[in-house]
């Protein structure tokens, strides 16, 4: 039997809330039979959780506060640090840095990548990293938080 795996899949975004039940339907009947569910806000969280508690062979869910939100992240610290104990919660991500959509806050973002590296360690998960114009900060980082994980969103060569 063939199988495919969508490692990223944004099935929560509002784009898809009205015909959610018919996206997954075609997804089965192309053999996508597992789906990693991005979460990049909390409001995301609830209904996620609702798929994989329905499924979890199925579905599986990832956490992070993404890049182009860097510069919020300390409001939501507390809460991504409960939500990614959560046993739900597959892997960290997606997380990294993003210097094409926002460029005047790379210090803010590449320390909130780095704590949340941390984090994900201290929860034994691995990462979904994404990269964007950003590969030699985020290669670097990487370097020297070795930790698993997928790369997602690479611009490198």
């Amino acid at each position: 039997m063939t199988y495919y795996l969508d490692s990223h899949a944004h099935i929560i975004s509002e784009e898809f809330e009205a015909d959610l039940d018919q996206l997954l339907e075609r997804a089965r009947l192309a053999d996508v039979n597992r789906i990693m569910i991005m979460c990049t806000t909390e409001a995301e969280i609830d209904k996620a959780f609702s798929l994989v508690d329905s499924d979890p062979f199925r579905f599986a869910c990832a956490y992070g506060i993404h890049p182009e939100d860097a510069n919020d992240w300390e409001n939501r610290w507390d809460r991504f640090c409960e939500i990614i104990r959560d046993p739900r919660i597959a892997c960290v991500g997606e997380i990294g840095l993003d210097y094409y959509w926002v460029k005047d806050n790379k210090p803010v973002q590449r320390e909130l990548f780095i704590r949340q590296i941390e984090e994900a360690r201290a929860v034994h998960k691995p990462i979904l990293v994404h990269s964007r114009d950003a590969i030699q900060d985020t290669y670097d980082i990487m370097k020297a938080h070795l930790i698993p994980g997928v790369m997602h969103c690479y611009s490198g060569s």
